[in-house]
């Protein structure tokens, strides 16, 4: 206070303002800071509360997740055992991709397998066979890779097996086939019988592939029958010799076939060979619907030679042949008659040529002809036949068809022979039938007459030329009547006409052409 005593009125009087200023700057520092700390507060204050929210919602979160946190931390142990044991792996690995590693080397045996058998080392392929039985055996599997390498081991023996009896699918000789079946000899759970189904299946199986070579070829009967025996005779020889079911007590003994029972070791091998003579056979059906040239008796001689070589080394089909042969010769003699049939009744009209003037000097030279007119009155032909040209033509076709078999028809044919040829007649006369009006009926000559008159006893000398009456009574020790002969060689009949509506017309020119007959050889006697 005594420094104010000397200071005069004006400078109390700034003091007072000066002090009156800085009092209102105090207090609007103090509302300044009044405000500012109570701000400051609210913010503390919301800070507080959502620190609480957070820190009890954290660690409401830990408390949830403590489960799944110990998840974690025993997948990342997992995590890490796996990650050790990948590594080992690797170094395994690693290790393996050594040349000098036998686990390399083990790896590589199902290669080197199929290697062998590829290249035909079959012994070696039979030794990593048993090698991989061996480990099996042994209780060395307990590893996968060791266990994965026998298992394709064993499992080779199969494709070893199909490749060592596919040899006998392709030509083979006999050194080669006797190292086959010694090879497949020491694979075990192999029996002998199996063995011996197997070769001869795919024996069949070479057999089909030789037949599918030859099946577009013009000379296929003929080359088919080469393939069967060379094929047959072959597996023969084979089967024998890896086979063998006796034992040669002398060295230089002959041993013969004389022939093979059903009790013998070889009865397979003769199932098969009389199963692929019956294929053989069947090849050969249906062989008159063949549209190419073939020659029957070629056919026929090169099946009696294959027949005779079997025969001599037991195997004696030779009846078989005749009666298989007989069968297909009889198929190819129906079949022939039925299209000559057929050709004659597909006809729509009778092309019958007049008896003028034309014909007269047409046929007039080989009435003239001495060697003709004498060979034609043996055949008992009439001219007026020739005027009817589809008629001359069957006659014909049937005679040709005669003479092409005339080697191969046997007696006991006669009986089918005499119902085919019935049965195409019964055809004609129906076809035949057709053609009959009530203005026709005293016209001729007509086709009915001249088949009846003339087809059907001239077919009838035939069948007695190739089946002459001596030769049939004598197998039948002479107890055959000539009359019942010809009464059975007739082949006119009232069953050929059952379907006809005119029957008793041709029954009537029938028998009235045979009264005639009858009539001039009682005239000649």
């Amino acid at each position: 206070m005594n420094e104010y005593v000397n200071w005069s009125y004006n400078d109390l009087k700034n003091e007072k303002l000066f002090l009156s200023h800085c009092w209102d700057n105090l207090k609007e520092s103090l509302n300044q800071l009044a405000f500012s700390n109570y701000k400051t507060y609210a913010d503390a204050s919301r800070t507080s509360q959502e620190c609480t929210t957070t820190i009890t919602q954290l660690d409401d979160f830990l408390r949830s997740s403590s489960s799944e946190i110990n998840h974690i931390i025993n997948s990342v142990k997992e995590f890490s055992e796996k990650s050790k044991e990948i590594y080992r792996n690797f170094d395994t690995l690693k290790k393996l991709h050594s040349p000098e590693s036998v686990g390399r080397q083990l790896i590589s045996l199902p290669k080197m397998m199929d290697d062998c058998v590829r290249e035909g080392q079959y012994e070696s392929a039979y030794m990593l066979t048993k090698l991989g039985l061996d480990l099996t055996r042994n209780r060395l599997t307990e590893k996968p890779i060791v266990k994965a390498v026998a298992e394709t081991l064993m499992e080779s023996r199969h494709k070893l097996l199909d490749e060592l009896f596919n040899k006998f699918a392709f030509s083979i000789d006999l050194a080669t086939s006797i190292k086959v079946i010694s090879s497949i000899k020491q694979i075990p759970f192999v029996t002998t019988v199996q063995m011996k189904v197997s070769l001869l299946q795919y024996r069949d199986l070479y057999l089909d592939k030789l037949l599918a070579n030859i099946i577009e070829d013009q000379d296929f009967y003929m080359k088919m029958i080469d393939v069967f025996r060379d094929c047959i005779h072959d597996t023969i020889v084979l089967y024998i010799s890896v086979f063998p079911d006796r034992v040669v007590s002398r060295k230089n003994e002959n041993v013969k076939w004389e022939q093979w029972n059903k009790g013998s070791q070889t009865f397979l091998l003769h199932s098969w060979a009389l199963h692929n003579i019956d294929r053989m056979f069947e090849n050969l059906n249906n062989i008159e619907r063949n549209k190419s040239l073939i020659d029957i008796e070629a056919i026929y001689m090169k099946l009696v030679s294959c027949a005779s070589s079997f025969a001599r080394i037991g195997l004696d089909f030779r009846n078989t042949v005749s009666n298989k042969f007989n069968q297909i010769m009889l198929k190819y003699t129906f079949y022939n008659i039925d299209i000559c049939t057929v050709k004659l009744t597909s006809a729509t009209k009778l092309n019958i040529v007049g008896n003028d003037e034309n014909f007269e000097n047409a046929t007039k030279p080989l009435i003239e002809n001495e060697f003709l007119a004498f060979h034609l009155n043996n055949l008992k032909t009439k001219w007026s036949l020739y005027r009817w040209d589809d008629g001359t033509v069957y006659t014909n076709e049937i005679v040709a068809i005669f003479n092409d078999m005339r080697h191969f028809l046997l007696p006991s044919n006669l009986n089918s022979i005499i119902i085919v040829l019935k049965n195409s007649f019964r055809q004609i006369f129906e076809w035949l039938d057709n053609f009959i009006g009530e203005e026709y009926r005293n016209n001729e000559p007509l086709a009915g007459v001249m088949f009846v008159k003339e087809v059907i006893p001239y077919i009838e000398m035939c069948l007695q030329k190739i089946f002459p009456y001596d030769s049939i009574n004598n197998l039948y020790n002479g107890e055959v009547d000539k009359n019942e002969y010809e009464t059975f060689l007739t082949l006119f009949d009232k069953e050929c006409l059952k379907n006809c509506k005119n029957a008793e017309y041709f029954e009537r020119i029938y028998y009235d052409e045979n009264n005639k007959n009858e009539v001039e050889n009682e005239n000649e006697v």
